[in-house]
């Protein structure tokens, strides 16, 4: 079944974002985004798989779960070796390299993408 039909099927085509701007504000503050940066709130009826040209979407729990700009050097080269943009993580995902990053740190070892290699495996949302 393809993602398409599963996501009509479970209703998820019909899931809207329901931030206020009063959240968004919070969140942008909370995070240290500014509208310099290009934070705005989507339209009733916009997807997060459909963003305005030269936008990204990013889930305020992907925020929640570590993110942070600028982002890291180590997290571009794990884009890069991956072929993936960040639009495409999911929150667990990013708290899982969040937390990869933090314990190299931790330990003293400079997060590295063959080190994470290792340790995890880049799957799809359908794995």
């Amino acid at each position: 079944m393809s993602n398409e039909k599963m996501a009509r099927e479970l209703g998820i085509e019909d899931l809207f974002s329901t931030l206020s701007q009063a959240s968004l504000e919070r969140v942008a503050s909370q995070y240290g985004l500014c509208p310099l940066d290009g934070v705005f709130l989507p339209r009733p009826t916009q997807h997060m798989k459909d963003p305005p040209p030269d936008k990204v979407g990013i889930y305020v729990k992907t925020m929640e779960a570590g993110l942070r700009f600028p982002i890291s050097k180590f997290l571009e080269d794990l884009f890069s070796h991956y072929f993936i943009h960040i639009s495409q993580l999911k929150p667990n995902s990013m708290f899982k390299i969040v937390a990869f990053e933090l314990m190299c740190k931790a330990k003293k070892v400079g997060p590295c993408v063959p080190l994470f290699r290792i340790l995890y495996r880049l799957s799809s949302s359908e794995d």
